[in-house]
């Protein structure tokens, strides 16, 4: 386990000199303008080996979508080619809240700003999981039964329903995600909006 953020994890799988050195000007200026955007994330975020590999491969795909990652993953292009190859395996086609803006359909893609909030999403669920000894998937299920149960749903329904919503989510980002987008409705915010909202909680705290 190590404590990382997403702009370091970028920095780590991307040379931007080979970028510049390979790309064409306006290549390089898409994927240098979507690396400036992920280096924004620079909350560090407990994460484990498996979750780096889940992170590395959404980011990597990321990159690829705009021009070809083997011309500046700072490695040989056949090394390149593997990594993507490997983050196709690894990611598959779930739905990836590191896709740039121009790739991305659906209500959750007409921001790339608000893509980029599923990596502030997971890291303000991380640290709340972690205040409470539990995982992120932990951590989520209990919240979504505890809201559930406080609903006036009984407590062994409320179980069963959140397994079957837990069973069913892709990965821990959506999961947490799905909470945050459950906690912003009720307070009829915007996901955005809740983020800041717990921010300045936090800081009231601290």
């Amino acid at each position: 386990m190590a404590n990382l953020s997403i702009a370091q994890i970028t920095v780590l799988i991307v040379n931007m000199q080979d970028a510049k050195k390979n790309l064409s000007k306006q290549k390089f200026e898409e994927v240098y303008a979507y690396y400036e955007e992920l280096r924004k994330c620079v909350r560090k975020m407990p994460i484990d080996l498996y979750m780096y590999y889940e992170l590395s491969s959404m980011i990597v795909l990321g990159f690829d979508s705009i021009a070809p990652y083997e011309l500046y993953n700072g490695g040989s292009t056949f090394e390149g080619r593997a990594i993507v190859q490997a983050a196709r395996a690894q990611y598959g086609d779930r739905e990836n809240p590191f896709l740039p803006k121009q790739k991305i359909s659906g209500d959750r893609g007409n921001n790339f700003e608000e893509r980029i909030s599923d990596a502030e999403v997971f890291d303000l669920i991380s640290r709340y999981a972690e205040k409470s000894s539990m995982s992120v998937r932990e951590y989520c299920i209990y919240c979504f039964e505890q809201d559930m149960i406080a609903s006036g749903i009984e407590k062994e329904t409320a179980a069963s329903n959140v397994k079957k919503l837990a069973d069913n989510q892709p990965n821990d980002f959506e999961f947490a995600y799905s909470l945050i987008m459950r906690y912003a409705e009720k307070s009829e915010m915007t996901v955005q909006e809740y983020l800041a909202f717990c921010k300045s909680e936090e800081s009231k705290h601290r």
